[in-house]
């Protein structure tokens, strides 16, 4: 009768156990595992204004300053100076580049990190200059106008009367700086600007051979 007794108790641990192991499987959904932390080397380039001929890039590496060997930077393939770095931490390296005197149209800017393991990365970007027309800068610098063919010169952009109000000690230098700003519309002889001074600025033009 021990015996008896003996084998159903065993039987009976055996099914209850059966049972709670299967209800723990069922309790049990299936999940996917985390996919695995990459710390490759990463570097990206960010346009991050367009001004006229003129662009600010930001670009960076996500390495700590003391782990970059060297930096390298081209525009349409030809090597240009990089930029200042402007911040640095653990596992981020950012700089700063400024670009003028752009041409019109699409350019590409690369940048590359040779880091201190040997490894080296690289990241682009593209963007597109549009310069305004030589009739808006004639008009924001000197508030005149394009005349072609003006007196024999192949264009003059001029400003009679000049409606502003520089002094005739700043002329010079207005006019400089006026003729700065048209010089890329003009691929022949650019001339001195022609101006009258009383104690101001009476007319200005900016003229193109």
């Amino acid at each position: 009768m021990r015996s008896i007794k003996r084998a159903s108790m065993v039987y009976a641990w055996g099914a209850v156990a059966a049972v709670a192991m299967w209800l723990v499987g069922a309790a049990a959904p299936a999940t996917a595992a985390p996919p695995p932390h990459s710390n490759a080397p990463a570097a990206t380039v960010v346009v991050d204004q367009i001004g006229g001929d003129t662009v600010t890039v930001a670009y960076s590496v996500n390495r700590a300053a003391h782990q970059v060997s060297q930096s390298s930077c081209a525009l349409d393939g030809t090597a240009i100076a990089c930029g200042a770095q402007t911040s640095t931490a653990k596992k981020l390296t950012s700089y700063s580049l400024n670009l003028t005197g752009l041409d019109e149209g699409v350019h590409v800017l690369t940048v590359m990190f040779a880091l201190a393991g040997g490894e080296t990365v690289a990241a682009s970007a593209e963007f597109t200059i549009v310069l305004p027309t030589l009739a808006e800068v004639c008009a924001d610098t000197l508030g005149g106008a394009v005349i072609e063919d003006w007196q024999g010169w192949r264009w003059a952009c001029v400003a009679d009367p000049f409606t502003g109000t520089v002094p005739a000690d700043e002329a010079n230098q207005f006019m400089a700086d006026a003729s700065h700003a048209m010089l890329s519309y003009c691929d022949g002889f650019f001339v001195a600007p022609i101006y009258t001074v009383d104690t101001h600025l009476l007319t200005a033009a900016v003229v193109c051979e």
